[in-house]
């Protein structure tokens, strides 16, 4: 054999190798990954109950906060279960006729049950929380957040506080703070999101000897949800969050009324909530008197869940003429971009059309109902920062674009 084909085989042997450890290494990973818990689910006291299950001393705790649950309030939960080094937390969500109606956390270090003082500065945190709720007042008071049962969910970039039991109404708000605010005081292991502008402090000036590298503007689009809310529109959320990426969910009255939990939550979460209805009626099919009847009754009920008007109003269907615009007298938000999901829920199909389609100041048609729905959005979401597309609500859109709403105007994108 000669010497350059002995140098092949001895590539060829190496490439091999490395390829084997690599794949070995991949596997092992997901080995490990898989065997942290199993997903088990059972009925317990007559309640659906999804939970992990560890085969070690995490599940006698588990085990005994399950069976302590008031299954006359609960009837199904759910989790939420992250890892962190040495550290497992775990957040139970609790529904009572698909509404979500409490929330329960644990935290681990290795086996051993702890609270959240043992990970982080507990007095930083209420003085951060504190200054939350100064600029949001209209989600929650300091009086409502000191009644309220607090639950905790460290995520990738942010710690997530679950707060219900604050009231008479059973509502729920949630408390999002990135670690940027609290990475000195944080002993669990975390990642710090790039680009986070801190919204808790107040802005440093920093002498600069040369000019900074000029930014290139995001191109800002806007993601619609009709026909909300439903158990899916959490799943939109959490995928959102992840992103800081904020959307208009046009609502309907019946739904509204069996999933008010939902929409609190998405309205405390900063999504823009719009009227499409109290029954999904096609508003040009009807007496002009009636309009008022299918309009008015939703605004009172959002407002009486989240204090807050909506301004937004989007007819069922598209339909609408000059009589119904006049009798809304609100801005008209149509779409440029119909993923058509209630047709072919297809992921794929939806992913096409938009990025198809998509180009700045567009507004996009989705419905929050669907699986198919969730993972299109969860697919498009990093293609879409990746080609430095920004989704805001409707309403900011049109602000950064300089456009004022106007009453009774349609409008179908931005600019």
């Amino acid at each position: 054999m000669s010497k350059t084909n002995r140098s092949i085989v001895y590539l060829l042997v190496i490439s091999i190798i490395i390829f084997c450890l690599i794949v070995f290494g991949m596997f092992s990973h997901i080995k490990r990954v898989s065997g942290l818990h199993e997903d088990k689910t059972r009925v317990i006291k007559g309640m659906k109950v999804n939970y992990p299950y560890f085969n070690n001393e995490i599940d006698e705790y588990i085990e005994g906060f399950l069976n302590d649950v008031d299954s006359s309030k609960v009837d199904n939960i759910k989790y939420i279960v992250n890892y962190m080094d040495d550290y497992v937390n775990i957040l139970f969500r609790m529904f009572k006729n698909s509404l979500i109606v409490d929330y329960h956390n644990i935290l681990f270090e290795e086996l051993k049950l702890i609270s959240i003082e043992n990970v982080l500065d507990y007095e930083l945190l209420e003085a951060q929380i504190g200054l939350f709720i100064e600029g949001n007042r209209h989600v929650i008071s300091q009086k409502e957040y000191e009644q309220a049962h607090k639950s905790y969910l460290f995520k990738d970039f942010e710690l997530e506080i679950y707060l219900t039991g604050f009231n008479e109404q059973g509502n729920i708000s949630l408390i999002t703070i990135n670690y940027h605010e609290l990475k000195d005081h944080l002993l669990l292991p975390f990642r710090l999101s790039p680009g986070y502008d801190p919204v808790f402090r107040e802005p440093t000036t920093t002498k600069v000897t040369s000019p900074p590298e000029p930014e290139i503007p995001p191109k800002l689009i806007s993601f619609t949800f009709d026909d909300g809310p439903s158990p899916h529109t959490l799943e939109i959320l959490d995928i959102m969050d992840e992103y800081r990426a904020k959307g208009t969910f046009f609502v309907i009255g019946y739904n509204v009324r069996r999933y008010n939990t939902i929409l609190i939550e998405t309205h405390a979460r900063g999504h823009e909530i719009g009227n499409h209805t109290i029954d999904h009626s096609r508003l040009n099919r009807i007496n002009r008197n009636s309009v008022p009847n299918k309009v008015i009754p939703l605004q009172e009920m959002v407002y009486n869940l989240t204090l807050e008007e909506m301004r937004l109003m989007r007819p069922p269907y598209g339909a609408y003429n000059d009589n119904v615009a006049s009798i809304i007298n609100m801005p008209i938000i149509l779409w440029s971009i119909d993923t058509r999901d209630w047709e072919k829920r297809d992921v794929d199909h939806i992913v096409s059309i938009v990025m198809g389609n998509i180009k700045e100041g567009d507004i996009v048609l989705f419905h929050d109902l669907y699986p198919s729905t969730v993972q299109a959005v969860r697919v498009l979401l990093p293609i879409l920062y990746e080609q430095n597309y920004q989704v805001v609500s409707v309403s900011e859109l049109f602000a950064k674009k300089g456009i004022e709403l106007e009453n009774v105007k349609v409008y179908r994108r931005a600019g």
